[in-house]
């Protein structure tokens, strides 16, 4: 680990260096943000980039270098033209996925989301789904993992370790098939559904809990086609449609909190199964209770 006067010149060659074929370097690593590259670039010119302790660190592999941590600062030099000195860290791997696991581990500059540490450990192969629906898995999982608590975001917590998250996801990509399944391709319910980490972690337990009733039930929720009134798919079907996440990007309207979703999914999943109808859909207060299976 040294400190060095990092260029233009030095980013732009470095960028060329450690560039690779683009299938590979598109599961080991996030795109690049423009917006995070100009928001840096905008510090740098104004003297405000604060982080001259950040590192640049790339690994070795079979002859090839690739930078885990540093690429959106790099090409902020090169736009802001500026000369900065920083921490430069050369970590040597043995392989791919030593390559992958660094970067999964590393990069922290930009908040990395659950999808982001999903393609470093290469989860769209291990899990079979496409890369697209990776990050909505990890998401859901993580929040089963965090006991169904409301705190945090898509963001990597410290309570789940990135391993940890990975190999708990490859336990539930058989039900999360099923789910993508039974949601059909429609593009709204798939946000109301799979894209709703507090939809989406209950629902993993329902597919695992109760294959064909589950089928049977999130069927009814998307369609709403041959259920009676009062039915819980029904009443679930109502209140995904009336009512968004809080702090997401919906507009006016009904929101909840993710852990008040995931408890009102339970309540009508409960009263299916128990083939009782809901008059009125009233969740009893306290944590989410998914009493209904042995996971």
């Amino acid at each position: 680990m040294v400190k060095r006067l990092v260029t233009p010149e030095y980013a732009r060659a470095l960028i060329e260096e450690c560039t690779h074929d683009k299938s590979l370097m598109e599961t080991l690593m996030r795109p690049i943000r423009p917006h995070h590259v100009a928001y840096l670039a905008r510090q740098m010119e104004r003297g405000a980039f604060g982080n001259n302790l950040i590192d640049i660190a790339y690994c070795h592999e079979t002859g090839q270098r690739f930078i885990v941590n540093g690429n959106h600062t790099l090409r902020a030099i090169i736009k802001a033209n500026a000369r900065l000195h920083l921490t430069v860290e050369n970590t040597e791997c043995e392989t791919v996925e030593d390559v992958r696991l660094a970067y999964s581990r590393y990069d922290r500059g930009l908040g990395r989301t659950r999808a982001d540490a999903m393609r470093a450990l290469n989860a769209s192969n291990g899990l079979a789904v496409p890369l697209s629906y990776v990050g909505y898995l990890a998401s859901a999982v993580a929040f089963m993992l965090d006991d169904y608590r409301k705190e945090g975001s898509g963001r990597l917590s410290q309570t789940v370790g990135d391993d940890e998250l990975y190999e708990e996801a490859l336990r539930w990509r058989n039900e999360y098939e099923c789910i993508r399944q039974w949601v059909g391709g429609a593009k709204a319910w798939e946000a109301r559904v799979i894209r709703r980490r507090g939809v989406l972690s209950v629902a993993l337990v329902t597919a695992r809990a109760n294959p064909d009733k589950a089928r049977e039930f999130w069927q009814g929720v998307v369609t709403g086609a041959n259920i009676p009134y009062g039915s819980p798919a029904l009443r679930l079907r109502d209140f995904l449609m009336e009512t968004g996440v809080r702090g997401g990007a919906r507009d006016g309207g009904k929101v909840a909190d993710t852990d008040e979703i995931a408890k009102t999914v339970a309540y009508c999943w409960e009263k299916f199964v128990a083939n009782r109808l809901i008059k009125q859909l009233k969740v009893p207060a306290g944590p989410v209770s998914v009493r209904f299976s042995s996971v």
